[in-house]
C-alpha cells in the first residue's frame, strides 16, 4: 500500500509516534569471556535472559575479587565493586532465575575450612534498612556493654536485594541515610558513625550490590532527589526479561558447574593476593591501544542524555563503569592489563545501562492502560494483510480517526514492550517523515527461543 504527499501530509500525527521499545541489548559485545560463558550456561534452554545472568555473575565476582588490584584515573583508585539492577516485570524479568546458576558456582568453589579459607567473601541476601545495619556486616569492632566485639577483617560483601524498592523506601525515611552510605561504599569511602554516639563504622569496605526491581516498583518508589544526588548513576541498571517460554528447563550439567568453580577458585584466589594483610598493592593499568581506544570512546561516555536532565543525571558515571567493567575481565583473564577488547565489552554494558535507565525513567508518572483499545488492535491487525498494519491505517480503519496520535501510543507501546506487536520504521520518500508499521507476534516456545 502507498500513500500520496497529501495523505501523508495529512495524516503527519497519525503515521508518526512517540513509543519508544525496550532497549535490546549489544550481546555478541557484552557477553565476553568467562563471564559470557556463564550467561550462555545460564540462560540455554531456560527463559532467563543471558543478560541478567552476565549482570549477577559480574557483580558477584566484583565483590568476591577484592581491593587489592586498583585502577588509577586521576587521584582515584577505581576498584572493581559493581552496583547491579535488574529491571523487569513481574512474572516476565526471571530475577529470581538470574541468580540461579551464579548461587550453584559459589556453592561449588572448594572452601573447606571457612575459618581458615578466605577464598570466598561474606553475602548478605536483604534486608538492608540503614547505613548501622550496613556497616554492621563489615564493622571495625565495637563495644556491646563491657564486651568488646572484635572486628571484621575480610570486608567483601556481596549484598543481593531481591526486593530493591524496599532499599528506595528505606531511603524515604526521614534521617535515614543508607542511600548516601551506598554512595560512599562505591566510592571507595568508610561507613561512619553520623553522631558520636554511634559506635558502629566500617573503614573502607569493598561491597558489591545485586537488586533486583520492577518498573512499576521503580516508578513509585525513586525520587528525583536521589537521581539528581547520584545514587543511581552508580547503578548500572539493565532491563531484562525472558526470552522465550520453557515449562521444564533442565539444570545446567553439574560437571560445568565444577568447571565454573574450579576455574573461578583460581582466579579469585591470585585476585586476592595478600588481602586483607594488603590492599591497593597492585595497580592495573590500559595498554597503549586501549588508552587510545578509551580517549576516542570517551566523549560518548561523557556526554549528557539528550532525553532531559533527569536522565542525564542518572547515567552521568558511565564512564567509571566501563572501566570497572574493563578491569573486571582483565582480572578475570589473571592480567593487570585491560585491552581493546576489554573496553569494548565495558562500554557496551554502560551504553546498555544508560538506554536501560532513559526507558525506565521515562515511564514515570505513565497512566495506567486500555486494555480495550490494546485488544481491539490486536484483533484488527491480526485480520489484515501480512498480520500488520501502519499507524494510519490503525487510526483510520480501526478508531474511525477518533483518537490522537498521543493517545494512540499508549495503547500501542505497551503491546510493543510486551512483544506482542512488533515495530518497524519503513524509510519516506523525499519530504515525509517515516512510517511506524505494526506487526502482530508469537510468544517464542522452548524449540525455537534464541538467547539475543
Amino acid at each position: 500500500m502507498t500513500w500520496s504527499a497529501e495523505d501523508l501530509e495529512a495524516g503527519r500525527e497519525a503515521v508518526t509516534d512517540t513509543i519508544t521499545p525496550p532497549p535490546l541489548p549489544d550481546t555478541d559485545a557484552m557477553l565476553y569471556g568467562i563471564i559470557g560463558e556463564i550467561a550462555k550456561a545460564g540462560s540455554d534452554g531456560k527463559e532467563v535472559h543471558p543478560v541478567a545472568v552476565a549482570a549477577a555473575a559480574l557483580s558477584w565476582l566484583s565483590a568476591e575479587i577484592g581491593p587489592d588490584i586498583y585502577l588509577p584515573v586521576g587521584d582515584t583508585r577505581h576498584h572493581v565493586n559493581l552496583f547491579t539492577l535488574h529491571v523487569g516485570r513481574s512474572a516476565r524479568g526471571g530475577k529470581g532465575e538470574s541468580l540461579g546458576l551464579v548461587n550453584r558456582i559459589r556453592a561449588a568453589i572448594p572452601n573447606p575450612d571457612a575459618m581458615m579459607d578466605l577464598t570466598l567473601g561474606q553475602i548478605h541476601t536483604g534486608g538492608l534498612s540503614s547505613r548501622e545495619g550496613l556497616a554492621g556486616a563489615v564493622h571495625d569492632g565495637f563495644k556491646q556493654g563491657k564486651e568488646e566485639v572484635p572486628g571484621i577483617d575480610d570486608k567483601r560483601l556481596w549484598i543481593i536485594e531481591s526486593e530493591f524498592a524496599n532499599v528506595l523506601a528505606q531511603g524515604k525515611r526521614d534521617g535515614n541515610t543508607l542511600l548516601p552510605a551506598l554512595r560512599d561504599v562505591w566510592d571507595g569511602g568508610s561507613i561512619m558513625p553520623l553522631t558520636k554516639g554511634q559506635s558502629m563504622w566500617a573503614t573502607r569496605p569493598h561491597i558489591s550490590l545485586h537488586g533486583n526491581i520492577t518498573p512499576g516498583e521503580l516508578a513509585a518508589r525513586i525520587e528525583a532527589r536521589e537521581v539528581q544526588g547520584g545514587t543511581f548513576n552508580r547503578i548500572l541498571m539493565i532491563w531484562a526479561e525472558r526470552t522465550c517460554l520453557v515449562a521444564f528447563p533442565a539444570p545446567t550439567d553439574r560437571a560445568l558447574v565444577s568447571s565454573f568453580a574450579e576455574r573461578l577458585r583460581d582466579i579469585i584466589t591470585w585476585a586476592i593476593g595478600d588481602y586483607p594483610n594488603t590492599r591497593d598493592s597492585r595497580r592495573a593499568s590500559l595498554t597503549p591501544e586501549a588508552a587510545k581506544l578509551y580517549k576516542e570512546l570517551y566523549p560518548s561516555l561523557r556526554e549528557p542524555h539528550p532525553a532531559n536532565e533527569l536522565i542525564a543525571a542518572a547515567t552521568e558515571r558511565r564512564a567509571p563503569i566501563c572501566l570497572r567493567i574493563a578491569l573486571i575481565l582483565a582480572i578475570l583473564e589473571k592480567s593487570l592489563m585491560i585491552t581493546p577488547e576489554h573496553i569494548k565489552v565495558g562500554h557496551a554494558w554502560a551504553q546498555y545501562g544508560a538506554k536501560t535507565a532513559a526507558y525506565v525513567l521515562a515511564e514515570l508518572g505513565g497512566e495506567g492502560r486500555d486494555k480495550e483499545k490494546e485488544n481491539k488492535v490486536l484483533a484488527f491487525i491480526a485480520e489484515q494483510p501480512k498480520r500488520e498494519a501502519d499507524r494510519w491505517t490503525i487510526t483510520k480503519q480501526c478508531f474511525g480517526n477518533k483518537v490522537s496520535g498521543a493517545a494512540l501510543d499508549k495503547v500501542l507501546k505497551p503491546l510493543v514492550d510486551d512483544a506482542k506487536l512488533e515495530r518497524r520504521e519503513v524509510e519516506p520518500k523525499a519530504g515525509n517523515r517515516k512510517r511506524a508499521i505494526y506487526r502482530l507476534t508469537l510468544a517464542k516456545n522452548a524449540k525455537n527461543a534464541k538467547n539475543e
